[in-house]
């Protein structure tokens, strides 16, 4: 089965699909780089987004998503595109997978995240959705009252669900 992500529902033919397995390292490095350079509350809002596609507790196969589907604003999109970017950087560069209890394949964990970069590229403003920030921002406020928690083994950012990288091991 595996998992999509596309830049907008309805555009697979044109978006990344990945076994169960491959996105599931694939998340926990995204994960891991995102938490080492997020600084500001609404990039660590979008690195626990990240940690919230996590098959073991949404179930397998159910991860997938589309760009749009990202808690987007317009407001500063610019930035938070340019963030993302440099997570993905930050992913190639293997930060933070000293951490992970397996060695990923570099080569096919570089060449989709290669691909998600070129995707974001591509990913126009056109397409957000402020409706999913402000869906987002209420399920964030409600599980997480004290604010953002950290994952003491892996130093990552957690959801509600606890630590993506922990559950991927």
């Amino acid at each position: 089965m595996g998992n999509y992500i596309d830049l907008y529902d309805g555009l697979e033919s044109e978006g990344i699909h990945m076994s169960n397995a491959m996105t599931s390292v694939i998340i926990s490095v995204l994960v891991l780089a995102g938490s080492r350079l997020a600084v500001t509350e609404r990039q660590k809002e979008l690195i626990v987004w990240l940690a919230y596609q996590d098959q073991s507790i949404r179930g397998i196969g159910t991860v997938g998503f589309s760009f749009n589907e990202i808690p987007w604003s317009k407001e500063s999109f610019p930035a938070e595109k340019q963030f993302l970017a440099s997570v993905i950087r930050e992913a190639v560069s293997e930060a933070g997978w000293l951490t992970l209890d397996y060695q990923p394949n570099k080569a096919r964990v570089a060449t989709l995240l290669e691909k998600l970069d070129d995707m974001l590229k591509r990913f126009e403003i056109t397409y957000v959705d402020e409706q999913n920030y402000a869906e987002w921002k209420e399920i964030f406020q409600e599980s997480f009252p004290e604010g953002f928690q950290l994952c003491p083994r892996h130093d990552a950012l957690m959801s509600e669900w606890g630590c993506v990288v922990c559950h991927d091991s």
